[in-house]
């Protein structure tokens, strides 16, 4: 009896699971037009490389260049994935950076744009040779966290560990991130605003913010290693059915 009860709810936990997002590849678009250069992506999922090669100098300052966002897709790259902010997730992934001069890079949170406007996060390193800075946007639903503050490193060139944690709790949310040593450990995810929409698209973007060099410059930045894990939860009218497909079952079961 105990066995037949068991295996109900793995039949129920396998039928709500298999709703859950599975990425397999990445659709990859330029979401931001700025300053010329010659952009290439390559790699297989899990990983995939983004490179700007001859970007060329401007002049005012720094200015950002193009916006080039690798979208975590489950159809094999042909569309961004579907994350719904409702259910719990983890997001883990491998980040290196080559650069000449001045990159952001990391891993960009595209929200419903039903308010009139897409909002967007980040969990994103800012680096230069001999520089770096590991933080947060800082946004409506991302607290802004320095992790170079907090005496998290990342040498240029140096492979490092990322990971954002997301538990879903219906009027409020937790959620937590990493960086190599740093930890933010577990936060209201409130913070600013409402939870994470039901649906929304994740992705790594890389993104040079150039300025009056005299050379071009050349950046590279790879991601690896990426793990996407959805928790799913029953809905509630999966739950009665259960409760009285199991309850059937011990009758039957006792009748013999």
């Amino acid at each position: 009896m105990n066995k037949l009860v068991i295996s109900a709810i793995g039949s129920v936990a396998l039928a709500a699971g298999a709703f859950a997002v599975v990425p397999n590849g990445y659709k990859v678009e330029q979401i931001w037009s700025g300053t010329t250069g010659t952009f290439g992506n390559s790699g297989t999922f899990p990983a995939v490389n983004m490179t700007m090669a001859n970007q060329a100098p401007v002049s005012g300052g720094e200015q950002f260049g193009e916006r080039y966002v690798a979208w975590l897709s489950a159809d094999n790259g042909a569309t961004k994935a579907g994350i719904n902010g409702h259910k719990d997730f983890t997001l883990v992934w491998d980040m290196t950076m080559h650069t000449t001069f001045k990159v952001e890079a990391g891993l960009l949170l595209q929200y419903d744009n039903s308010r009139g406007f897409t909002p967007e996060s980040q969990i994103y390193i800012n680096q230069t040779p001999g520089n770096t800075a590991m933080q947060t946007s800082g946004d409506w639903v991302l607290p802004g966290y320095n992790a170079s503050a907090a005496g998290a490193t990342n040498p240029l060139g140096q492979t490092i560990r990322m990971s954002l944690e997301y538990k879903f709790l219906g009027v409020n949310s937790l959620q937590r991130i990493s960086y190599g040593s740093f930890n933010s450990g577990w936060v209201n995810g409130n913070w600013g605003g409402p939870i994470y929409d039901s649906v929304m698209q994740m992705g790594f973007y890389f993104q040079p913010v150039i300025s009056g060099a005299t050379a071009p410059q050349h950046s590279e930045v790879e991601f690896n290693l990426v793990s996407f894990s959805e928790t799913a939860v029953p809905e509630p009218g999966s739950l009665m059915v259960l409760g009285l497909g199991a309850v059937a079952m011990m009758r039957k079961r006792s009748k013999k």
